[in-house]
C-alpha cells in the first residue's frame, strides 16, 4: 500500500528562506543512498546518508492527516529535499513493519497508527522508500 502524500508545510516564502545549496546537497544524498538500496529505505538510512545535515526539529506527516507522522527529527532542508523528490516521483513510500525501524535502531517513542483514523495525538505511521518505476 503506498501512503498518503507527505504534507508541505512550508510557504513558498519560508522555502526561500532555506539554504538551497544544503537542499542541493541533501537531495543528491538522498538520491544516492535510493539508488544504492533500491528498496525498503527507511528514513533512519536517509538521514545517515545525509549526515548532521539532516538532522533538527521537524516532521513528515500524512498530508490529510497531520497527526500521523511518518518521521521526525529532521532539519527544514531534509524535509524539503525529501517532499521534493516525492513531488517529483523519484521514489515512492510504503508502510512497513515497526521491525524495520528496530533493526536500524530507532523506533519513536509514540504510538504506532494502525489506520488512517483523525487521531487527535501524534501516531508514528513507520513506512519506507522505493525507487519509482520509472525514477526522475
Amino acid at each position: 500500500m503506498t501512503t498518503d502524500t507527505p504534507i508541505d508545510t512550508f510557504s513558498p516564502e519560508f522555502t526561500a528562506t532555506l539554504d538551497q545549496a544544503k537542499i542541493a546537497r541533501i537531495k543528491a544524498a538522498i538520491i544516492a543512498e535510493m539508488r544504492r538500496l533500491k528498496t525498503g529505505v527507511t528514513f533512519i538510512e536517509l538521514q545517515r546518508a545525509v549526515g548532521e545535515e539532516g538532522s533538527g526539529k521537524c516532521a513528515i506527516c500524512a498530508g490529510s492527516n497531520p497527526n500521523i507522522v511518518f518521521w521526525m527529527g529532521m532539519s527544514p532542508e531534509f524535509t524539503e529535499a525529501h517532499n521534493q523528490l516525492h513531488r517529483e516521483g523519484f521514489f515512492e513510500t510504503h508502510q512497513t513493519q515497526v521491525l524495520v525501524y528496530m533493526v536500524d535502531g530507532q523506533v519513536p517513542d509514540m504510538p504506532l497508527a494502525t489506520s488512517n483514523y483523525k487521531y487527535k495525538e501524534p501516531h508514528w505511521l513507520p513506512v519506507t522508500h522505493s525507487l519509482a518505476r520509472r525514477p526522475a
